[in-house]
């Protein structure tokens, strides 16, 4: 019966968060919503100028004559843009499609997965299971070196 009253008393006892969450800042006053409409607000931002950069980008690569259809984010596209300047496009082809491959191992689609063995096959590497990406890595090794920043 003490264990049992102890542990009821314990309970009863509010910690500091749990007295923020009995806090209903939507009804005490008009921070809740303001917040609400803040990170909205931010979010739309971030994404409507994301959008604009992708497309200002891809504009300006296609212009330049270059095939960036697969690409839909801003830091591959920066990164080409980048490369096309200094002229070494093929090198940071190889390292975007070599980091999508890392990445679609562990959270691709089919899809992604099929792009990501379409490429690799172009440059003589059969990538069919999740140990040939030793193949892939292997070929990066050889190819830009052990010390290569692959990103």
């Amino acid at each position: 019966v003490a264990a049992t009253a102890a542990t009821a008393a314990t309970a009863a006892v509010p910690t500091p968060i749990a007295e923020v969450a009995m806090v209903d800042i939507f009804t005490s006053d008009a921070l809740g919503p303001a917040v609400c409409v803040v990170c909205t607000l931010y979010i739309g931002y971030v994404v409507f100028t994301g959008v604009q950069t992708i497309k200002s980008l891809k504009e300006e690569l296609t212009a330049m004559g270059y095939d960036v259809t697969d690409f839909n984010r801003v830091g591959e596209l920066k990164s080409i843009r980048r490369a096309v300047e200094n002229g070494s496009i093929d090198d940071i082809l190889d390292k975007v499609w070599y980091m999508r491959s890392v990445e679609s191992v562990g959270v691709g689609s089919i899809v992604q997965v099929q792009r990501v063995q379409a490429y690799w096959k172009k440059k003589g590497i059969d990538v069919k299971t999740l140990a040939d990406l030793n193949k892939v890595r292997e070929y990066m090794i050889k190819k830009y070196g052990i010390d290569a920043k692959m990103t």
